[in-house]
């Protein structure tokens, strides 16, 4: 019997080489330099603060509004793509924002 750190790691290979979170993955490697560096040290910047995921959302789309339309039409010609024709990328992102409305 397979434990669930097993069966964890079987579907994170799974999904990892699906031509959809490949796509997903080439998307955010076109980012510039620069936009994933702000936009990671935004998100660490807030966590060491102890604010939510929400609080950053809300950041990057009311005081970023550039950065965040370039990641968004970068990323979401891949996101949609996979959440049409890959079910388990499909599963994984419907699972993310289940969890962000459950804890924001």
């Amino acid at each position: 019997m397979e434990t669930k750190t097993n069966l964890d790691l079987s579907e994170i290979r799974k999904v990892s080489s699906s031509q959809a979170m490949l796509r997903l993955a080439d998307s955010v490697l076109s980012l510039d330099r620069e936009v994933v560096s702000e936009v990671l040290t935004t998100y660490l910047y807030f966590r060491s603060l102890g604010k939510t995921n929400r609080d950053f959302v809300l950041f990057l789309t009311t005081k970023k509004m550039g950065t965040s339309a370039d990641i968004g039409f970068k990323l979401l010609p891949a996101l949609a793509s996979g959440l049409l024709s890959d079910r388990d990328f499909r599963s994984i992102m419907v699972g993310i924002l289940k969890s962000a409305i459950r804890n924001p």
